[in-house]
């Protein structure tokens, strides 16, 4: 998996998070703690999803 790093302020919704994991990121921090489908699809694919 490539490293990359995208910092958001919101959770990704399901679409949003296909395309990161299509982009081979390797980590998604965001503002808010609130999980979602979108993240927890992240996590199912390797992505390390961290809270600001």
């Amino acid at each position: 998996m490539a490293s990359g790093t995208l910092y958001v302020n919101a959770g990704p919704c399901l679409t949003c998070a296909k395309l990161i994991v299509s982009c081979a990121l390797s980590r998604v921090v965001r503002r808010d703690g609130h999980t979602d489908e979108g993240i927890e699809f992240l996590k199912r694919h390797g992505v390390r999803v961290d809270v600001w």
